[in-house]
């Protein structure tokens, strides 16, 4: 039971380092015209331009000048994405350092995931106490991620941290599901799949799943790729499946790797 419940650990925490690996979407219009007008863009235009230029979007892709681009930005929106990079490039230490910044200068997706490297000891020193009062801060002003990790706190038994009120507990995680966290839909869906006694209830759990897929949870894309391939619970579709997956391995998540690594040697 313990190796079982080591191995689930290692993969949510690999499904958070593929957070730190994943853009917040941004809608990019006319790539090209940014890129010629570059000397008279404002700093959010820029920082679409560094988008554009390092994922391809519309213009050929050169990470190297978005890089620049960012760099030359120089704020908190850019030092987000320069640490996405850097978690790109396994450099884990370097993509905190620029969260840090981002998350003092007031960006919330930099806040969010600062406290998941706090909480789960990516790249910095483990810091549950401060991860905390981060999340309690968000919670406060009603940021759904942060409501879940705060509802999670609570059903936990360290009391020097948190009260432990499991009732609370629940109420905030069904907030954060309801309001579309996705790891909270992702880990729901788990828990109501497992239990589920109906095909109704399964659809249901699955529905959960899906929704945490379709916003780029790794963990929810990968289980909903193989359900997705199978057919049993869901409709078959082996494109939707395939793009998944491949969104999986974009990210390096490792469980998906391993598994299209298996699938190959069994060729």
């Amino acid at each position: 039971m313990e190796n079982q419940e080591q191995k689930i650990m290692e993969i949510n925490v690999q499904g958070f380092i593929c957070e730190m690996r994943t853009f917040p979407f941004v809608e990019i219009e006319n790539p090209i015209k940014l890129l010629q007008n570059y000397t008279q863009l404002s700093n959010p235009e820029c920082n679409k331009l560094g988008l554009a230029l390092y994922l391809g979007q519309g213009l050929a892709q050169d990470k190297e000048s978005a890089l620049e681009v960012w760099q030359s930005t120089n704020d908190a929106e850019s030092w987000l994405y320069l640490s996405v990079d850097r978690f790109f490039q396994g450099d884990k230490t370097g993509g905190v350092n620029y969260l840090s910044k981002a998350a003092k200068a007031g960006n919330v997706t930099a806040q969010l995931r600062y406290a998941y490297c706090l909480i789960l000891g990516i790249g910095i020193s483990g810091d549950i106490n401060k991860a905390f009062k981060i999340f309690d801060k968000l919670a406060r002003e009603k940021v759904p991620c942060a409501v879940y990790f705060v509802g999670a706190m609570h059903m936990t038994k360290a009391q020097d941290i948190v009260e432990y009120n499991v009732e609370k507990g629940k109420k905030l995680l069904a907030w954060s599901v309801t309001h579309g966290c996705k790891y909270a839909q992702f880990e729901q869906g788990v828990v109501d799949f497992r239990t589920a006694k109906t095909a109704e209830e399964k659809q249901k759990a699955l529905d959960l799943i899906r929704a945490a897929a379709e916003q780029g949870e790794p963990r929810a894309m990968f289980m909903y790729a193989i359900e997705l391939s199978r057919g049993e619970n869901v409709p078959q579709d082996r494109k939707l499946a395939e793009f998944y997956l491949n969104q999986c391995l974009a990210l390096n998540f490792e469980p998906a790797v391993d598994a299209v690594k298996n699938a190959v040697k069994k060729m």
